[in-house]
């Protein structure tokens, strides 16, 4: 792996982490170093909208 991903996440407008360093150890997929992992995302059943993911 040359480096962990990073994101930023923009709530209401607001954003609540710019380019924050994700820890490759989240999740429960468990791959080796360097390979692509699928990225999650939940809703709760509430009415909810996903954009540039």
């Amino acid at each position: 792996m040359v480096e962990n991903a990073r994101v930023t996440v923009i709530h209401d407008g607001a954003t609540v982490n710019e380019n924050a360093e994700v820890d490759p150890k989240t999740g429960v997929v468990s791959m080796g170093p360097g390979q692509d992992r699928p990225l999650w995302s939940q809703d709760h059943g509430n009415k909810v909208e996903f954009r540039n993911l």
